[in-house]
């Protein structure tokens, strides 16, 4: 039965199409590495797969700033493309916000209060109609109106006061991004 096992062994790694390697020197530890390109490939495989699906799911995140201070906007963008790979509209006009907000669909829209405000809430309007106010964080320098309050009582939004913590307002949008 002496060496039977080494037959065994070999038999084994043919039928997996193993590669082995054996090191082995007087007086030495002998070093043998057994390769199974199959599973190797398989592995790797599925890591790049992970890998693909994690960057389509984040490259699919559209959202929109909406800032009527132009360098604040491009903090923003400049914080989520950091890490991420956002695709990422600005707008520093309501005007412009609200022909954005009606043209396409956004995972999430970040916009100053002002801009809310402006024209009688009809981005708001807009915003309610397409089902999007959920989708909305906003940003405030200032106490919010009573027009404001008593229009949207019912809803909930997601506020941050400027000045705010940048990657605070990091981890709120991704908060918003990835709920369930």
């Amino acid at each position: 039965l002496a060496g039977i096992g080494l037959t065994i062994c070999e038999k084994i790694l043919s039928n997996h199409n193993a590669k082995v390697d054996i090191q082995s020197q007087v007086n030495q530890k002998t070093r043998v590495e057994i390769i199974f390109e199959y599973a190797t490939s398989t592995l790797h495989t599925i890591k790049e797969m992970e890998q693909e699906s994690i960057e389509s799911t984040v490259k699919s995140q559209q959202i929109l700033i909406a800032d009527n201070e132009e360098y604040l906007v491009d903090l923003m963008r400049e914080i989520l493309m950091e890490e991420s790979h956002f695709n990422i509209t600005c707008a520093t006009q309501p005007e412009e916000a609200i022909k954005l907000i009606s043209q396409y669909e956004y995972d999430l829209i970040i916009t100053e209060l002002s801009i809310l405000e402006s024209d009688n809430f009809s981005i708001m309007q807009l915003l309610e109609s397409k089902h999007m106010l959920e989708k909305l964080i906003i940003l405030t320098d200032m106490p919010l109106s009573d027009d404001f309050q008593n229009r949207f009582k019912n809803q909930e939004f997601i506020y941050l006061k400027k000045p705010f913590e940048l990657m605070n307002f990091k981890r709120k949008v991704i908060e918003n991004l990835f709920k369930e």
